[in-house]
C-alpha cells in the first residue's frame, strides 16, 4: 500500500500535493486509484456540461424526466436559481466548465482523502505509536533458530515487513536499516532488527539466507507458517496481499503491502513508526533517544 508524504505545511494545496505524490508513487500497484485521482474530476465536469447542455428529442422519456426535474425545482423554489446558473459564463463556456469542475474536484478530492489518511482511516491503516501489544508467534530466521516473541523481551526491535522478490522498496528499506545499525555501533547489539517475509511460500530459510546476506549482519530474515505471519501483520495493522494475477509459485509476482518500519519497545508496543523513505539518521537517533531513556542489557 501506500505511505502518506509528511509535510508541516496543512494547507491545502500541500495535502493535495502530498497525496498526488502518493498516488502517483503507488501508480504502479493502483494504477486505477491514480487514474480515478486524475481524471475523475474531469469526466465528473464532461458529465455535468453534456447535462446542463441536453435537449431532448420534444415528447420522448429523457424530456419528460427533464420535465419532471424543472416541476420539482420550481416546488422546490430552485427553477430561478437553476436559470441563472446557467446564464453565467461558466455553463456558456464548455471549456471554461471543464477546467473549474476539474479544478475544484481535484483540490476536494486531495483535502478528502488527506483528511481520510491524516485520520488512520484512508486505504493504509498507519500502525500507532503506543498501540499493538504484539501476539504470540513462532518464526524461524535465516540462520535457522526460532524466533518467538520472548525473542524481543528486554530489548527494543526495528521491523519491517515485505518479502525478497520485492523489486524497490524492501531492499532499499533495508539498505537504510543497515547504515543505521552502522550509525548506532556497538549500540546495535541491543537492538532486535527483524526483515518479516510476507511472501513465505518463495521466502524460506535458504532464500531469506542468500538475501540478508546482502545487508547488515544485525538483520534477521524471518519466514513461518502464512497464518503466523498474517497474525503477526495484522497485530501491526500491516496489509499485503498478492497482485491480482500473481501465483505463489510465480517468480515474477509481486505482492502489495505497506511499507513502513517500526521501532518497538520490550513490551511489544510500537513506540514510533517510519515511513519507507526515512533517513537512516534519523532512525539512528530514534533508536539512540529510547536507549538512553531506558536502557537495556
Amino acid at each position: 500500500m501506500f505511505q502518506v508524504s509528511t509535510t508541516a505545511d496543512s494547507s491545502i494545496l500541500a495535502i493535495c500535493g502530498g497525496v498526488l505524490a502518493d498516488l502517483w508513487a503507488a501508480s504502479g500497484s493502483y494504477p486505477w486509484l491514480t487514474a480515478a485521482y486524475l481524471l475523475g474530476p474531469i469526466l465528473l465536469g464532461g458529465l455535468v456540461i453534456m447535462v446542463m447542455d441536453f435537449r431532448p428529442r420534444a415528447g420522448g422519456v429523457p424530456d419528460r424526466l427533464l420535465r419532471g426535474a424543472r416541476r420539482l425545482l420550481t416546488a422546490l423554489g430552485l427553477e430561478r436559481a437553476y436559470g441563472w446558473a446557467k446564464q453565467r459564463w461558466l455553463f456558456r463556456r464548455a471549456d471554461r466548465a471543464l477546467i473549474a469542475f476539474a479544478l475544484v474536484g481535484f483540490v476536494a478530492a486531495g483535502s478528502f482523502l488527506g483528511w481520510k489518511i491524516a485520520t488512520g482511516t484512508g486505504p493504509q491503516q498507519r500502525a500507532i505509536a503506543g498501540g499493538a501489544v504484539a501476539t504470540p508467534f513462532s518464526l524461524t530466521a535465516h540462520n535457522g533458530q526460532t524466533v518467538t516473541a520472548d525473542s524481543f523481551r528486554e530489548k527494543y526491535a526495528l521491523v519491517s515487513f515485505g518479502y525478497t522478490f520485492c523489486p524497490d522498496v524492501c531492499p532499499t528499506t533495508l539498505n537504510t536499516l543497515s547504515v543505521a545499525l552502522d550509525i548506532l555501533g556497538d549500540r546495535a547489539d541491543n537492538i532486535v532488527t527483524a526483515f518479516i517475509t510476507i511472501d513465505p511460500q518463495r521466502d524460506t530459510v535458504a532464500v531469506l539466507r542468500a538475501y540478508v546476506a546482502n545487508f547488515n549482519p544485525h538483520i534477521l530474515g524471518l519466514t513461518g507458517a502464512p497464518e503466523h505471519i498474517r497474525t503477526l501483520a495484522k497485530a501491526y495493522q500491516v496489509y499485503y496481499a498478492r497482485a491480482p494475477g500473481g501465483k505463489p509459485d510465480d517468480p515474477d509476482s509481486l505482492m502489495e503491502h505497506s511499507a513502513g518500519i517500526y521501532l518497538i519497545g520490550p513490551d511489544g508496543r510500537i513506540v514510533q513508526t517510519f515511513p519507507h523513505n526515512a533517513g537512516a539518521e534519523d532512525i539512528a537517533a530514534a533508536v539512540k533517544s529510547v536507549l538512553l531513556a531506558a536502557p537495556v542489557s
